[in-house]
């Protein structure tokens, strides 16, 4: 369809991570392109544990768990889980554009989303820029 060319929806979320052994939560960036329903996924950079921002889904059609069909926006409304790849994600947010077309759309459909949560206070970023600790050089000729 023409009119969805180029267009996105941005969302934001988290899943949580017990590759360490231990379960820490990542904030995730979810990028869905309405022109052909892709979705990319980033891991945002968390300066307090040292983690750079990495993509973990790259312009991807992603298939629901034991089904033949594949994600669509119907399915990425705020307070839902998805399931990408065996990582469950929990959708807490769309930015203001994005959660306006999906209720204007939704509602043409009979579809309703739910409303933006909160997002955990340990995923909030922090207000201070990360700490670059500078070492004074003694220049003694």
């Amino acid at each position: 369809m023409r009119i969805l060319c180029g267009r996105k929806l941005l969302l934001d979320g988290y899943w949580r991570d017990n590759a360490t052994g231990t379960t820490v939560l990542r904030r995730v960036r979810i990028v869905y392109s309405l022109e052909d329903d892709t979705m990319s996924v980033k891991v945002l950079a968390d300066h307090k544990r040292g983690m750079n921002e990495h993509q973990i889904l790259r312009k991807h059609l992603v298939p629901k768990p034991q089904s033949a069909e594949m994600y669509t926006w119907r399915d990425l409304s705020p307070g839902r889980d998805i399931n990408l790849f065996g990582r469950v994600i929990h959708i807490v947010s769309t930015d203001k554009m994005s959660g306006m077309w999906m209720a204007r759309t939704g509602k043409a459909e009979g579809i309703t989303f739910g409303e933006n949560e909160e997002m955990p206070p340990e995923l909030m970023p922090s207000l201070a820029p990360p700490r670059i600790e500078r070492r004074k050089i003694d220049r003694t000729d």
